[in-house]
């Protein structure tokens, strides 16, 4: 039986076709784009649209003009993300969120991307009574003085009761502390939260985690030494708590790491410099085996054996699915030390893998200089991780020129989720010192290869979502 093909004209596309093309657009100048095609697109087309991105207006009236527009077009848009410039008045942000909530009412998640420099400022926190059903609020990037914070929070309290998932990442200037932790007990049914973390004591930290009976992931950034065993024994007296995330600037006490093997669900750890590796990844690696998932270590100095100090230890966290570090070292010249990769072979279940080669500092030369540190892509080592990690989706390597071979740079190829989504490229171009890139199959998938004489990079196999 022969199938026949109909010859069907834009303006004739199933309303649930409209829908699916409307879905893949996040833009509002895209959807403005689309709904210009003819009639039947601007009907279709509004009701796939469940996620918009748009910049906010420093004028007051055309920011109103673009939400009565949206308001009109959309109206049951779900998802919101507005970015906000040092351009927009701080002294209307709140007015413009308020004219945002009373036109596009049915969104339940929302995300305000500040500008570095912007200051949030709100009147009375009524500018959120609209948002009854938001289910999620992300507010990243600018600053905030407490009184602002304390307005947000009770606003959130008020009007968002349903409020399921709140992310409050400003600039490390400023913070969530034990002022804002009341506010934040306030919100009984959050179950995601995560801030950075500003004037915060164990008390606070202690206290926050008991107001909230639901909360299933915490995620703390900017921690200083307010972690202790005390505080730390409070996570693992939560069984709802499946996700712990701790951003640290200092490394965790011995005792508190001890405690925190006592967590039921995953734990993730992230550093801004770790001085005393060796004694905290084998505290880590004696006690948190099989809880530590996910593992930054910031800026590593290492002035030793790299095998011993740092390779061997980080073998034994066999939970291991994300790890990253940046490493360093300003021996002397004639002290070269060498990083072997192969050594991470023991982690089976590592997924994610971003190692950076950082410039040192050399006093004798008051200067900044490519550390005296080795980090060999040759074709064993490509290989030996190849086998051993073969659940690795992400690779990136930020190298000098001196660690890379063809041949390693060819072993690459044999990582089995990673191979399928790269096509070839001309590694004498790389060896020559030129810029080149991977182009991929799959929109997922971001591979490039830059060098750029002695100080060059490789950045192979880096996903789009980490």
């Amino acid at each position: 039986m022969q199938q026949q093909t109909l010859d069907v004209g834009w303006a004739e596309l199933p309303g649930d076709i409209l829908q699916m093309i409307g879905g893949m657009f996040s833009s509002s100048t895209h959807v403005n784009c689309a709904l210009r095609v003819c009639k039947s697109w601007q009907k279709g087309i509004p009701a796939g649209v469940q996620q918009l991105e748009l910049d906010m207006n420093p004028a007051l009236d055309a920011w109103h003009a673009k939400v009565e527009q949206l308001g009109q077009l959309l109206p049951t848009l779900s998802s919101c993300k507005a970015h906000v410039s040092t351009a927009v008045p701080k002294l209307e942000f709140g007015d413009k969120i308020k004219q945002l909530a009373g036109k596009l009412h049915n969104i339940q998640h929302l995300s305000l991307e500040l500008s570095e420099g912007f200051e949030l400022c709100l009147q009375d926190g009524n500018e959120l009574a609209d948002f009854s059903n938001l289910r999620s609020l992300t507010l990243s990037g600018g600053t905030f003085a407490p009184a602002a914070a304390a307005r947000l929070l009770q606003g959130l309290a008020l009007a968002c009761p349903q409020l399921e998932e709140l992310h409050v990442l400003p600039e490390p200037t400023c913070g969530l502390g034990d002022d804002e932790v009341p506010l934040l007990g306030a919100l009984k049914r959050l179950k995601v939260l995560e801030f950075r973390a500003y004037r915060l004591s164990a008390v606070g930290l202690v206290s926050l985690t008991g107001q909230l009976p639901e909360l299933a992931s915490l995620s703390c950034h900017g921690l200083d030494r307010c972690l202790d065993a005390a505080t730390v024994s409070c996570f693992a007296s939560r069984p709802t708590l499946r996700e712990l995330h701790l951003g640290c600037d200092f490394e965790l006490p011995d005792s508190a790491m001890q405690q925190l093997r006592d967590v039921a669900g995953d734990l993730s750890m992230k550093f801004r410099w770790t001085d005393k590796l060796s004694g905290l990844l084998r505290t880590a690696s004696l006690h948190l085996q099989a809880r530590l998932v996910r593992l930054d270590l910031g800026c590593v100095r290492l002035a030793a054996d790299p095998s011993t100090a740092l390779m061997q230890p980080l073998a034994a966290l066999t939970a291991l699915s994300d790890l990253r570090m940046s490493v360093y070292s300003n021996n002397e010249r004639d002290a070269m030390l060498t990083l072997q990769l192969s050594q991470l072979t023991a982690l089976t279940n590592l997924q994610v893998l971003h190692l950076t080669k950082q410039h040192a500092y050399f006093p004798e030369h008051r200067r900044l200089l490519e550390g005296s540190i080795s980090v060999p892509l040759s074709a064993a080592s490509a290989a030996q991780l190849a086998a051993g990690c073969k659940r690795l989706r992400a690779l990136r390597l930020c190298l000098g020129s001196s660690d890379v071979t063809a041949e390693g740079l060819a072993e690459l190829r044999h990582f089995s989720s990673l191979h399928r989504h790269v096509q070839p490229v001309c590694l004498a171009d790389v060896l020559a010192w030129c810029s080149c890139s991977l182009v991929c199959k799959s929109p997922a998938v971001c591979c490039s290869l830059v060098s750029c004489g002695p100080c060059s990079s490789v950045l192979c196999g880096q996903t789009s979502q980490p």
